[in-house]
């Protein structure tokens, strides 16, 4: 019976032990997904802010591509017209 006793007491002491380094493991993940959230949260911006500014060039990229078209428009039509006067000089 004191063998069992002993046997009872061994293992409640083991637990015991294994219940405190699992509760140390355990605060120890929590700790680290903190940190990792944080991580992620800090990514997360960067990569949102990343986006816009992106945004933001692509629209400005647009922008200068039909101001040139624009401009190559308008020359082409006062370029039609100076031929127009050349041609009308030339046939008076």
């Amino acid at each position: 019976m004191w063998k069992q006793f002993y046997e009872f007491a061994k293992q409640v002491l083991t637990m015991k032990q294994e219940v405190a380094k699992n509760s140390k493991d355990i605060e120890e993940l929590r700790k680290d997904f903190r940190k990792l959230t944080t991580i992620v949260k800090r990514l997360s911006d960067n990569l949102e802010r990343e986006h816009e500014k992106n945004a933001h060039q692509q629209e400005k990229l647009g922008l200068r591509l039909e101001n040139a078209l624009l401009k190559l428009e308008r020359r082409m039509l006062l370029g039609d017209e100076e031929s127009r006067r050349s041609i009308e000089d030339e046939q008076s």
